[in-house]
């Protein structure tokens, strides 16, 4: 007891001590469990929401790339709202033609019958014999597609080695056991040589003819050529070319239209 009277104060300061030592090994403790505890309440605060899913767009970005095309409205063709359809009676009176394109009538409406090759032909004829033992070639020419009409036919001219005629000059001669073999150096076009001998005229395409017709006046022509002149619809177009799938025509005011047949002839 006189112990206890004369170290209470150090006994006093041990059981603080050791009361301080207890309370910092608690703390821990106590700290885990209030995390836990306010853990728990915020489970109950904070629940799990399922994310939402992201909106589809796909229409409304269609819609606005459909904004920057400007809208086109036509009011003349197709349903016509403001441009009624033409009704256009034939010449003869006897038909009315309803124009919807525009094409029904006009260059548009010609169609090709037919189409016809226009050749130009060099052929050997004949082989001529001079006084002094030389040769003369007959050659016979016939240009279908010449300009002036008393070009087309066929003509016959004689030349000897390295002599000239006015479509063409002799180059060079080949006797073979079938026949001579004649090279021949054109002037239309310039410079160009050419091959033929009895057997084997040469021939190249220089034009076409062509048949045509026009439906909306039940007009038929005969076989035309480039130059030659058609009257229907009211006009009379020119023919300013032909190939073996299209007519080219050309108005009187100077608009051209290109006619195409429906299939290549055969």
């Amino acid at each position: 007891m006189e112990f206890v009277k004369k170290n209470w104060e150090k006994i006093l300061l041990g059981v603080v001590l050791v009361g301080l030592a207890v309370a910092v090994a608690f703390l821990p403790i106590k700290i885990n469990s209030e995390k836990q505890t306010l853990a728990e309440k915020r489970q109950i605060l904070e629940p799990k929401v399922k994310l939402l899913e992201p909106v589809n767009l796909t229409v409304a970005d269609s819609d606005l790339k459909r904004t920057a095309t400007p809208v086109a409205l036509d009011f003349s063709t197709g349903h016509r709202l403001f441009n009624p359809v033409l009704w256009q009676k034939t010449p003869d009176g006897s038909r009315i033609i309803k124009v919807t394109t525009g094409k029904e009538v006009g260059p548009d409406a010609v169609v090709i019958l037919k189409t016809s090759p226009l050749y130009t032909t060099y052929a050997l004829d004949s082989v001529m014999t001079n006084a002094d033992g030389s040769f003369r070639y007959v050659i016979g020419v016939e240009r279908q597609a010449a300009d002036k009409p008393t070009d087309r036919g066929k003509r016959s001219m004689a030349v000897a080695k390295d002599t000239k005629a006015p479509l063409f000059s002799l180059d060079k001669v080949i006797e073979g056991q079938a026949g001579p073999e004649l090279t021949l150096e054109l002037a239309d076009p310039a410079g160009e040589k050419v091959t033929l001998s009895k057997l084997t005229p040469y021939r190249r395409v220089d034009g076409y003819l062509a048949e045509l017709k026009y439906p909306p006046e039940n007009r038929t022509w005969p076989p035309r050529r480039k130059g030659d002149k058609l009257t229907f619809a009211g006009d009379t177009y020119n023919i300013v070319a032909i190939t073996e799938t299209e007519v080219v025509l050309s108005a009187p005011n100077g608009k051209m239209t290109t006619v195409r047949a429906a299939e290549p002839n055969r």
